[in-house]
């Protein structure tokens, strides 16, 4: 996988040994990895979603504490509550309120940048009308990835295309993205020869929508949705070969 940074728009392209790889790592998971359907969360709660949103915005610069809270389901039951916007309000001094809880859960690296960005969210209508999220409202899912993804951060600037990427696969909004995170990268490093760093994705848009793009026309040949493959790293990095076997 090479990234031409230099180019004018910005070029990703893959070799044979690339599509090989990637070919032979979608075939060896089939099965395995599953998305949320299509229009999930037109039967998603309110409160779900904000979770989903919750989640994105405490997981910026590090996604090992909101990952000890959802192993521990009894624990991850009671923050989501706490966080959502009708407990929010009704306890007042929502910023500093939300600061607490997530420094009390340790749900993130960063309580008082994630408390403002949430406090933000909620201050935003086009996100939060009172209690309800309004923020999936009136999308048009005929659209593609790209615009739809597009819409949803004119919406919630504060999503990055990688946040915003994982939340619309999380809610059902579309499969045709992928989350650019740092498990993705390093695999996209270690098998594929990519050379750009995590940094460099970040910062860059252009770089990442290059990356995805790239990817999303190969697993199309495949027959493969693009947010499936994205799933299949991010589940499959931590698992050893003999746990990967065992569950199939």
């Amino acid at each position: 996988m090479h990234t031409d940074l230099a180019s004018t728009p910005v070029l990703t392209t893959l070799d044979d040994a690339d599509r090989r790889a990637l070919e032979h790592l979608l075939r060896a998971a089939r099965g395995h990895v599953h998305l949320p359907p299509l229009g999930a969360f037109r039967r998603m709660e309110s409160d779900e979603i904000w979770a989903k949103l919750v989640r994105q915005a405490c997981v910026l610069g590090s996604s090992r504490e909101m990952e000890r809270i959802e192993h521990d389901p009894v624990k991850a039951k009671k923050f989501f509550a706490a966080i959502r916007p009708a407990a929010l309000r009704d306890a007042g001094l929502i910023r500093k309120q939300m600061s607490r809880v997530l420094s009390d859960y340790q749900a993130t690296r960063f309580p008082l940048r994630t408390a403002r960005a949430l406090t933000e969210m909620l201050d935003n209508e086009r996100i939060v009308v009172g209690t309800r999220v309004v923020l999936l409202e009136g999308l048009d899912m005929e659209r593609s990835g790209d615009e739809l993804r597009a819409e949803l951060r004119r919406r919630c600037p504060l999503l990055s295309l990688k946040c915003a990427s994982d939340f619309m696969i999380e809610v059902g909004l579309s499969h045709d993205v992928i989350a650019l995170d740092t498990k993705v990268l390093a695999a996209l490093r270690a098998w594929f020869g990519c050379e750009v760093s995590m940094t460099v994705v970040q910062s860059r848009e252009a770089v990442y929508t290059s990356i995805e793009a790239a990817l999303r026309s190969e697993c199309a040949r495949l027959g493969v949705r693009l947010g499936e493959l994205g799933r299949t790293i991010t589940q499959l990095s931590g698992k050893t070969a003999l746990e990967f076997l065992m569950e199939r």
